[in-house]
């Protein structure tokens, strides 16, 4: 008799053991579609994005011009120096980065955050535009008139792909 008490008590407890794992099992099922969801909706909603500036960049241009003198007595060719400035178009990219949930506010942020980098950057060449000017620019005038030539970016923008392989190959094009 003992022994199909004990016999009982054990297939009652098998049981009972049987059906934890079941449960423990469709919680386990149940997390895992629930992290998997989660790491295809990261996925679904990422972006590869970089931000590119176009700036408009004046460069000091001098050239030698060759001239004679007025003097008849001298035939010997002169060269003197022709300033002028060129307005050079230069494109400023960013680093390729993976965004989740990407939305206007995001690409906002990271065209700021990129002026501030560009901005720096500018600091720097027009301080060497600068000094080229008064090192290199004789003609006072010509010096007054090239100084008013500005560094200025005058087109931004974020462009986004679907994967880091887009991005990269559109990024090359400029």
């Amino acid at each position: 008799m003992n022994l199909i008490k004990h016999t009982k008590i054990f297939v009652i407890l098998l049981t009972f053991i049987s059906c934890n794992n079941k449960g423990n099992d469709s919680f386990s099922s149940d997390s895992e579609s629930q992290f998997e969801s989660n790491v295809n909706e990261k996925v679904e909603n990422s972006k590869f994005v970089y931000a590119v500036f176009t700036v408009e960049e004046p460069e000091l241009i001098i050239k030698k011009e060759e001239y004679y003198s007025e003097d008849p007595y001298d035939l010997r060719l002169k060269y003197k120096d022709v300033y002028d400035v060129e307005l050079n178009k230069v494109f400023y990219k960013s680093e390729i980065q993976e965004i989740y949930r990407y939305n206007e506010d995001i690409k906002y942020k990271i065209l700021d955050d990129f002026q501030n980098e560009v901005n720096n950057q500018l600091i720097l060449k027009k301080s060497v535009y600068s000094n080229n000017l008064w090192i290199k620019c004789k003609d006072d005038a010509l010096r007054d008139l090239f100084k008013n030539y500005e560094f200025k970016i005058i087109d931004r923008e974020v462009n986004s792909f679907d994967s880091y392989s887009e991005a990269s190959k559109s990024k090359e094009t400029f």
